[in-house]
């Protein structure tokens, strides 16, 4: 190239056009090489002359790759993640610290496709292992505007439509292309086994003012959240619980394979009663027995005498014995029921009769 006087020619490869003069448009991510002068000394351009190249634009964070060969007239742009917009590809030559005529290339750059390729889990059975459903993997994206090529690991599957039915766990891809612009995306996921939980729950300290529910994972494969009663999901196995009663403790598999509900039986005891004929605490008894726990309550007196055999579900003691009105004074009892995990459990402690 002459000094200041022969305009610079740009050489450029077209992805998407044939015109290597208009505006050049390309997809996202995509590697362009670019060129001047090539007609001139075995295509190392103008000779004593250099070459520098920048893309202006907002948002442009490719690389500008010169050849090992050092020319500065052919570069390679790797535009990277380069947003999808407009820019300006200038270059400039220089020849004995003179500046000579620019050159604009405006270029377009497309947005890939947007996948909403996930994760996905083969559901099965937490205790046999039993296949109870495949994998769902979708694109999300239309099949009237976009092709679909999905891979097994190295193997090209059969499949086109824009979401598949996985049945083996490992790595899946698919190569997206949009019909009209041709841009494509390669985007990947794996396949596992997931399972809803087999579980146990379990109350301790059993008639503890504060009581811990717990939940045991005996089998399973997934990653599970726990809920008790209507709030809201935790990934920490345990609730603390002040009051009796019967809690539905839900056990929800996070991959998707489904949730199971088991049931907490909270149990406490008054610490006092006045069994004056008032309506007010007249009856002892432990509260929050269930059928299912066959809670029997025998009350003793200091002495250790036996002086009152009820129901866990029952009324409760009057505070009697024999018909006859007992003492203000501390008195022992102890339950016999059947806890969550079917085991026959006891529990000894005492409380208060006031008069």
């Amino acid at each position: 190239m002459d000094h200041l006087n022969k305009p610079i020619s740009i050489i450029i490869f077209c992805l998407m056009t044939h015109c290597c003069w208009c505006q050049q448009t390309i997809c996202y991510g995509n590697v362009e090489t670019y060129s001047v002068d090539m007609d001139e000394r075995s295509g190392r351009g103008t000779q004593d002359s250099f070459y520098t190249w920048n893309v202006v634009g907002n948002g442009y964070v490719g690389e500008i790759i010169l050849p090992e060969a050092g020319n500065t007239n052919e570069i390679t742009i790797d535009w990277g993640d380069t947003p999808p917009g407009n820019y300006t590809l200038v270059v400039e030559e220089i020849n004995m610290g003179c500046f000579g005529e620019q050159k604009r290339l405006d270029v377009t750059i497309l947005p890939a496709p947007v996948s909403g390729l996930a994760p996905g889990f083969i559901c099965r059975e937490p205790t046999t292992g039993e296949i109870l459903d495949t994998a769902r993997l979708d694109t999300g994206l239309s099949e009237s505007l976009f092709s679909f090529e999905w891979y097994f690991e190295d193997m090209v599957l059969s499949h086109t439509g824009s979401f598949i039915m996985a049945d083996r766990t490992g790595g899946y891809g698919v190569v997206i292309t949009n019909k009209q612009t041709g841009c494509q995306v390669l985007d990947a996921t794996t396949v596992a086994f997931s399972s809803s939980a087999s579980a146990e729950v379990l109350v301790d300290p059993h008639f503890g003012e504060v009581q811990r529910i717990l939940v045991n994972i005996v089998q399973g494969t997934g990653v599970y959240e726990f809920a008790l009663d209507d709030g809201d999901f935790q990934d920490r196995p345990e609730f603390l619980v002040t009051e009796a009663g019967t809690y539905k403790v839900t056990i929800r598999d996070k991959n998707g394979c489904g949730e199971i509900v088991l049931v907490a039986n909270v149990l406490t005891f008054p610490k006092f009663f006045t069994p004056n004929n008032d309506g007010y605490n007249d009856f002892w008894n432990i509260d929050g027995a269930q059928p299912i726990m066959d809670a029997d309550v025998s009350i003793y007196n200091r002495q250790g005498q036996l002086i009152a055999h009820i129901d866990g579900r029952a009324k409760g003691w009057d505070g009697s014995y024999n018909g006859k009105p007992l003492p203000s004074d501390d008195y022992w009892f102890v339950v016999e029921y059947v806890n969550g995990l079917q085991m026959n459990t006891v529990f000894k402690s005492h409380f208060t009769l006031k008069r």
